[in-house]
């Protein structure tokens, strides 16, 4: 037995010259890495640095009294390490390695007694599988005995009719030469070597034929393989009646008889005459007595193996079964130390949660205080209570059911008693490992915040609170553990070919894998999450999955000069200024034409070998597929001709496999400027980090599963996926630290290589020669090239944009109009829709006729200095009202009809009023913020927080609802 206990400090033993530095042997040692000391009955070695043990025990096997042993530790380069005493001088026998487990008590013995069972195991296996071996062979031996004899039998016995018939010719020929004349026995063998022959061979081959016709089948309608078996039957035996003709001329040509030398050269030459004869049926028949035997053998040989399959199978299910029953029984164990060991329940309630953590809370603190106690938590945890009103249970929806994932706990101190003295970090945060020992818990089952910010989900920015501090326990899964990325296993490629990267772990920690790409279908998405959620080390991940799926990854990080990337520098193209910006976008528009232009080239042989136009499905030989990630996406906001181009390649990129992702901090059009384009890309996929339900809302997000709920974590995040069930869970992460070896850089080079360390062994999929052409002439192969050098690398890390210098633009300037063409209709709606931004429900056709918004835009009015007939108006609004009776609404209650939007117009009517205003974004030149007579920038900036401001209504008023019809 052993006893749990947390010893304030290890003794030191005197070191031992056989053990390595920094290993020692102990009786306290931790059985899991963040797991308490513990105090055991035998000395093993153990870490000083992690409190683990380490060693193998290498023993002798012969007996098990024997002392002989050693412990063996591994390598620098982490290999199997042997003993020095490689034998035992007693038993003449070498030694053998032994499985002693962190939870032994007495390693030694543990490991002795696993090493017996498993060398009793081997010698069972061995003996059984000789023993089966020797009744294999036994069986084989008479199986090819019975076989042999059989295949004797069949041949003698296909060959008997044949050859009695050979020789029945023969005794037939002799009777007619001892019978016939010489004239007579010349004639005989001419007409049967002549006639004779054609006789039989036509009899032959018509018999054949007709009684083939018993089969079912016409003359005309046999099968080519009937006529030939019939065609050679005719041969085979037209054959022996021309040499029975031939030998009788031949006899009495030489005057053979029976008594004379002559007679016995004509048996002889009738001896090769039917063997000649024969010799094609015979061989024929030997085939297939022998294609039949082999067959026999096959078919014997498959059921052994099936056989022995299907007990290996039952064997191996066997010891499955076992082995899930002891880790059944080991998992119901632990789940009965951590149900012992947890402080809440998941069935409480949070006042009931946190009545409880309050009165734990106040025990701990109770203790510290009559000791005086610093050194644990470092600081008066005496001056902190636990605000129970404020206790959150932490809940998401998993297969359509209410999950609980742990509670929160806020905790109130004293001014200034959870302030960093003489560091950044608080010792509030600094005390978790305290704080885990004495509640008995995994470090990743707690997580601890100082001046948390707690979403409240009415769309406010989190204020942080001072003063307070924020412990969540978490129930079943360690979230608060880092969820680290695999590596190479982390992907695949399903039956369908669709590419799949490892995500994160949800919240029972079962893995989540995101769709990179699916052939025939579109990519990219967007990301939203304010500064510190983790939105850069999603990019990471995914830019890391991209390359192991063999899709070629670009990104742009407008903000932050590409400081979360740098480890990719080199290994795919990237930039961070307005001119590598405008270097990716062209490249990648002509590189989508390009592939547009050789999807379109491309042929296939259709039915009856016709030439058809190929499958337009994306196929990998013309180049893999590219994802470019838009980072701090507001920051192209204002960019209308870079909006037009991303917009236009998210609507076609799932023809040519070139797809956006962008990453913003909010939902709004102020971040994305087009909502169509949003749109477009949330339809996609939508990964929303912890935000508010406003935010969620306005990006578009339509999901049950809030992310306000989430635990305050880094990384915790929902993704929807083609708006399909959402999933919460927290995201892979990969480390970047120089002394990790599972360092992000070292996923891509390699330290150790030789004879230079460093060597590059992850790149990015290989580009066919037109695209890499595309890229060169557009500058993107130079701004890749850049990342590869040290000098290359500086200068793309310190480009710049250069500084707007002072424009000077005349007083009597004119701002250049563009104007798109947009039907009336779309006018129309676009000005009921403006009137609704404005609180103006419904406007007439007169205010119609005199609005400036038909300058906006070129159409059949232009030609009136933008003033549109009356006529135009009216069967722009009746046309609506006739075509599209859910857009518009006509009210005749008034003097003079008054028109209205319909929520059904607002998609297509903000679509037009986007382009309309779109038409005028850039920077206005001073005098110039009104152009025909409206201000278009003070309108776009008012539309975007009128439509942020209905959003926030809508979901208020969603939530009301709820709140008045609870779901039973």
């Amino acid at each position: 037995m052993t006893d749990t206990l947390t010893p304030p400090a290890r003794p030191q033993p005197p070191r031992k010259d056989s053990l390595p530095k920094g290993v020692s042997l102990h009786r306290y040692w931790k059985e899991t890495p963040d797991g308490p000391a513990v105090r055991h009955d035998h000395e093993r070695p153990v870490s000083d640095d992690t409190e683990l043990p380490v060693g193998v025990w290498w023993m002798c096997p012969a007996d098990p009294g024997c002392p002989r042993g050693e412990w063996v530790f591994p390598r620098a380069d982490a290999t199997l390490a042997r003993p020095k005493m490689r034998g035992c001088p007693e038993h003449v026998v070498e030694l053998l390695p032994g499985r002693a487990l962190p939870s032994d008590d007495d390693p030694k013995q543990a490991a002795r007694g696993r090493l017996q069972q498993a060398l009793a195991e081997k010698r069972a296996a061995m003996a059984k599988a000789a023993t089966d071996a020797a009744n294999a062979r036994l069986a084989a031996l008479k199986t090819a005995s019975a076989q042999e004899a059989s295949q004797l039998r069949d041949s003698l016995r296909g060959h008997a009719p044949s050859a009695a018939v050979s020789l029945a010719a023969l005794v037939t020929d002799w009777a007619l030469l001892d019978r016939l004349g010489g004239l007579e026995t010349y004639a005989l063998g001419t007409c049967l070597m002549v006639g004779g022959a054609v006789l039989a061979y036509w009899a032959v081959y018509l018999g054949e034929l007709v009684w083939a016709r018993r089969m079912g089948y016409t003359l005309r309608e046999l099968p080519r393989s009937l006529r030939t078996r019939a065609m050679s039957h005719a041969r085979w035996i037209a054959a022996g009646v021309l040499a029975s003709g031939l030998w009788l001329v031949i006899a009495e040509t030489l005057g053979a008889r029976l008594d004379n030398w002559q007679g016995v050269v004509v048996n002889m030459m009738a001896a090769v005459m039917i063997g000649l004869v024969n010799y094609h049926p015979w061989a024929a028949l030997v085939e297939r007595r022998k294609a039949a035997a082999r067959a026999a053998r096959e078919a014997a040989e498959a059921a052994a193996r099936a056989e022995q399959e299907r007990l290996a199978a039952i064997a191996a299910e066997q010891q499955n079964r076992r082995r899930q029953a002891e880790e059944a029984k080991q998992a119901a164990e632990q789940a009965a130390q951590a149900t012992a060991r947890k402080v809440v329940l998941p069935d409480d309630d949070r006042i009931t949660a946190g009545r409880k953590f309050a009165d734990r809370w106040q025990r701990i603190a109770d203790q510290a205080r009559e000791r005086r106690d610093l050194t644990g938590a470092g600081f008066e945890l005496w001056r902190t209570e636990v605000v129970v009103d404020e206790t959150r249970k932490l809940t998401t929806q998993l297969d359509g059911e209410d999950f609980v994932i742990g509670h929160e706990f806020l905790i109130r101190a004293e001014p200034g008693v959870l302030a960093p003295r003489g560091t950044a970090v608080s010792p509030f945060v600094a005390m978790k490992p305290w704080l885990t020992s004495m509640l008995e818990l995994d470090t990743g089952m707690i997580d601890l915040a100082y001046q948390p910010q707690r979403l409240t989900g009415d769309g406010s920015d989190p204020k942080p609170m001072v003063n307070h501090g924020l412990v969540t326990l978490y129930d079943q899964h360690p979230l608060a553990e880092n969820v680290r990325h695999p590596g190479p296993s982390g992907v695949y490629v399903d039956g369908k070919g669709v590419r799949w990267g490892f995500a994160g772990r949800d919240m029972r920690g079962q893995p989540v894998y995101r769709r990179h790409w699916q052939p025939g279908q579109a990519g990219g998405g967007v990301r939203i999450g304010v500064t510190g959620m983790g939105k850069s080390v999603i990019s990471q991940v995914t830019a890391y999955n991209d390359l192991l799926l063999g899709i070629l990854p670009v990104i742009h990080d407008a903000g932050k000069s590409l400081m979360d990337f740098i480890d990719f520098m080199g290994v795919f193209p990237m930039g961070h200024t307005n001119e590598h910006r405008d270097v990716i976008r062209e490249s990648m528009w002509a590189e989508m034409k390009r592939r547009q232009a050789w999807i379109n080239t491309r042929t296939a042989t259709g039915i009856n070998g016709i030439e058809v136009p190929a499958d337009p499905q994306w196929d990998t030989a013309g180049g893999p597929p590219i994802r470019v990630t838009w980072e701090e996406f507001h920051m192209h906001a204002r960019d209308q001709k870079f909006i037009t181009y991303l917009s236009s390649q998210v609507r076609l990129q799932r023809a040519t496999a070139i797809f956006a992702e962008g990453a913003t901090q909010g939902g709004g059009l102020s971040d994305w400027a087009d909502q169509n384009l949003k749109e477009q890309m949330a339809e996609i996929l939508m990964q929303l980090m912890r935000v508010s339900d406003h935010t969620a809302r306005t990006s578009g997000y339509t999901g049950g599963l809030m992310p306000s709920t989430l635990p305050a974590l880094p990384g915790m995040l929902v993704m929807q996926d083609m708006k399909g069930e959402p999933v919460a869970y927290r995201s892979a992460f990969i480390p970047r630290k120089p002394e990790d070896p599972d360092a992000l850089y070292y996923r891509m080079f390699d330290p150790y290589s030789s004879p230079v360390p460093g060597v590059q062994y992850l790149h990015a999929p290989e580009l066919p020669a037109e695209t890499v052409e595309v890229f060169r002439r557009h500058g993107l192969m130079d701004l890749w090239e850049l990342g590869k050098t040290k000098s290359g690398r500086e200068e793309l890390i310190n480009a710049a944009d250069p500084e707007p210098g002072p424009t000077v633009v005349p007083a009597d300037a004119v701002a250049p109009v563009v104007k798109p063409k947009l039907p009336a209709t779309d006018v129309v709606l676009a000005m009921l829709m403006h009137r609704v931004e404005e609180g103006q429900p419904s406007m007439v056709q007169a205010d119609m006729v005199r609005s400036s918004w038909w300058k906006q835009v070129d159409g059949p009015w232009s030609k009136n200095d933008g003033v549109p007939a009356e006529s135009t108006v009216m069967r722009a609004c009746n046309s609506l009202l006739e075509n599209d009776p859910a857009l518009v609404a006509r009210d005749d209650s008034e003097k003079q009809a008054r028109w209205s939007i319909l929520p059904a117009g607002f998609d297509r009517a903000q679509a037009a009023l986007t382009v309309m205003r779109g038409a005028h974004r850039r920077p206005a030149a001073p005098g110039q913020a009104a152009v025909g007579g409206v201000d278009v920038v003070a309108m776009e900036r008012e539309a975007m927080l009128a439509a942020e401001t209905r959003a926030w209504i809508e979901e208020q008023q969603r939530q009301v609802r709820e709140a008045l019809n609870p779901r039973r």
